[in-house]
């Protein structure tokens, strides 16, 4: 199992403005891949917010959605883990 890998999602929206991330998001990850070169692709979220814990699933492609770990969120910006099928860990910041 590999350690975990850092991933940015890029979001099409603002959170500065956002009091709740409840809701469907398209924006696009961006990782290390093959030979630490650095890669994006399309990503989509349905997120679900209760207080500051966050809920939910991300994907890449429709059939392989990836359950949210550890969802926050601390004033504008959302943390969360989720584990890739090929056994990544990588983290979500905005």
């Amino acid at each position: 199992m590999r350690l975990g890998v850092p991933v940015l999602l890029l979001l099409s929206t603002s959170f500065a403005l956002a009091s709740d991330v409840s809701g469907k998001w398209n924006g696009s990850l961006e990782f290390k891949g093959e030979y630490a070169r650095t890669q994006t692709a399309p990503a989509h979220a349905d997120l679900k917010q209760k207080a500051n814990a966050v809920t939910g699933k991300i994907w890449k492609e429709e059939g392989q959605q990836f359950e949210i770990e550890q969802g926050q969120v601390t004033g504008n910006e959302i943390a969360f883990k989720f584990r890739a099928p090929e056994g990544e860990e990588p983290s979500f910041i905005q």
